[in-house]
């Protein structure tokens, strides 16, 4: 399996590629850490190693009912990228009025879709310079392939680079995603972590300001105490494993 590091070379290298026009799916079981990744690994080494105009938009599709929510979703990141780029920029009036500018084809992917359309969407910014991260992806409440296809619009249509994230046995089964997913995923990177790189991961990110407990639970003794209980019980739950360290 592929290390943290690995993957996100991989998807930079994908980000800067200009000749990649498909999606990439990470692949992964629930509870194996995949939201967790994204968040606190994989965005900050994208903003470190992409170029500024490259935005990379986090989207959670979790109980979305359709494409309206998923281009409002959008359209909200858009917004608070835009936000942070001017206060960033010291409110410059060139920065202002430079940074807030959008391809009009947004637009019209949105109104093919239900006839949906943005209230000045067209000034915001250029959505061919995003990398949209749409997350939760089987956890939606709608039609995979109706998901699937919006994306495509975006990445066939916008020069949108694409990330995936989801448990793809939760939807495998569905004849038409196959189809889809010939069509719009080039890629598909399965996400399967050591226990043991996720605890030190959690330990860095969530008790970091207790310096005391960080140091008794970097104790080999105590840390395999904990992970040998994991692995006994075969249970792989990063969600479960950061609720105990939490407690703890």
């Amino acid at each position: 399996m592929l290390t943290d590091k690995e993957i996100t070379e991989i998807l930079i290298e994908y980000i800067k590629e200009k000749r990649y026009t498909n999606a990439i799916l990470i692949d992964g079981d629930w509870g194996t850490g995949k939201t967790f990744f994204i968040k606190k690994i994989l965005l900050k080494e994208l903003k470190k190693n992409v170029g500024k105009k490259d935005r990379c938009l986090y989207v959670s599709l979790y109980g979305i009912e359709d494409v309206v929510q998923i281009s409002s979703k959008i359209y909200t990141e858009i917004s608070i990228h835009s936000v942070k780029e001017i206060f960033r920029n010291k409110l410059k009036r060139d920065s202002i009025c430079n940074g807030i500018r959008l391809a009009s084809k947004i637009s019209s992917t949105f109104e093919r879709w239900k006839g949906f359309r943005l209230p000045s969407l067209k000034d915001i910014m250029n959505i061919k310079s995003c990398t949209i991260i749409f997350d939760d992806i089987e956890r939606a409440n709608m039609d995979i392939n109706k998901i699937l296809g919006y994306i495509n619009d975006l990445v066939e249509h916008n020069e949108v680079k694409a990330i995936l994230v989801a448990n793809e046995k939760e939807i495998v089964e569905n004849e038409k995603y196959i189809k889809i997913k010939e069509k719009l995923i080039g890629k598909t990177i399965k996400y399967a972590p050591k226990l043991s790189i996720v605890y030190k991961n959690i330990l860095e990110c969530y008790i970091k300001n207790n310096i005391q407990l960080t140091k008794y639970l970097n104790k080999e003794e105590q840390k395999k105490i904990i992970l040998d209980e994991f692995i006994e019980n075969n249970h792989f739950n990063v969600r479960t494993l950061l609720y105990a360290l939490i407690i703890y």
